[in-house]
Protein backbone atom coordinates (compact mmCIF):
# COMPACT_ATOMS: atom_id res chain seq x y z
CA UNK A 1 0.00 0.00 0.00
CA UNK A 2 1.62 3.46 -0.95
CA UNK A 3 1.71 6.08 1.85
CA UNK A 4 -0.93 8.01 0.81
CA UNK A 5 -3.18 5.34 0.16
CA UNK A 6 -2.06 4.59 4.07
CA UNK A 7 -2.66 7.82 5.25
CA UNK A 8 -6.56 8.18 3.97
CA UNK A 9 -6.88 4.46 5.90
CA UNK A 10 -5.76 5.98 9.17
CA UNK A 11 -8.05 9.21 8.92
CA UNK A 12 -11.13 6.72 8.16
CA UNK A 13 -10.03 4.86 11.22
CA UNK A 14 -9.66 8.33 13.44
CA UNK A 15 -5.91 8.02 13.55
CA UNK A 16 -4.49 10.99 12.34
CA UNK A 17 -1.73 10.68 15.37
CA UNK A 18 -0.15 8.10 13.01
CA UNK A 19 -0.41 10.12 10.06
CA UNK A 20 1.52 13.08 11.47
CA UNK A 21 4.03 10.57 13.89
CA UNK A 22 4.57 9.19 9.74
CA UNK A 23 4.88 11.79 8.05
CA UNK A 24 6.94 13.94 10.40
CA UNK A 25 9.42 11.51 10.25
CA UNK A 26 10.03 12.09 6.20
CA UNK A 27 12.28 15.03 5.64
CA UNK A 28 10.14 18.33 4.81
CA UNK A 29 12.25 18.74 1.66
CA UNK A 30 11.61 15.22 0.51
CA UNK A 31 7.76 15.39 0.86
CA UNK A 32 5.48 15.87 -1.99
CA UNK A 33 2.69 18.70 -1.99
CA UNK A 34 0.05 16.00 -1.27
CA UNK A 35 1.82 14.59 1.85
CA UNK A 36 2.21 18.02 3.05
CA UNK A 37 -1.86 18.16 2.56
CA UNK A 38 -2.20 15.09 4.53
CA UNK A 39 0.03 16.01 7.27
CA UNK A 40 -1.81 19.69 7.60
CA UNK A 41 -4.98 18.04 7.62
CA UNK A 42 -3.63 15.55 10.74
CA UNK A 43 -2.82 18.38 12.29
CA UNK A 44 -5.99 20.02 12.16
CA UNK A 45 -7.53 16.42 12.97
CA UNK A 46 -5.75 16.07 16.24
CA UNK A 47 -6.21 19.81 17.62
CA UNK A 48 -8.40 20.78 20.68
CA UNK A 49 -11.32 23.32 20.86
CA UNK A 50 -9.11 26.49 21.84
CA UNK A 51 -5.94 24.98 21.16
CA UNK A 52 -3.69 26.94 18.72
CA UNK A 53 -0.32 25.04 18.16
CA UNK A 54 -2.05 22.02 15.99
CA UNK A 55 -3.32 24.62 13.88
CA UNK A 56 -0.81 27.03 13.20
CA UNK A 57 1.40 24.25 12.51
CA UNK A 58 -0.67 22.98 10.24
CA UNK A 59 -0.59 26.77 8.19
CA UNK A 60 3.20 26.22 8.25
CA UNK A 61 3.12 23.53 6.12
CA UNK A 62 -0.04 24.56 4.15
CA UNK A 63 1.54 27.54 3.45
CA UNK A 64 2.86 28.01 -0.15
CA UNK A 65 6.40 28.16 -0.50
Amino acid sequence: MDLLKQCQQWFEQDEAQKVIDTLEAIPAEERTPELGQRIGKAYIAVAEIGEREPYEKALELLAPP
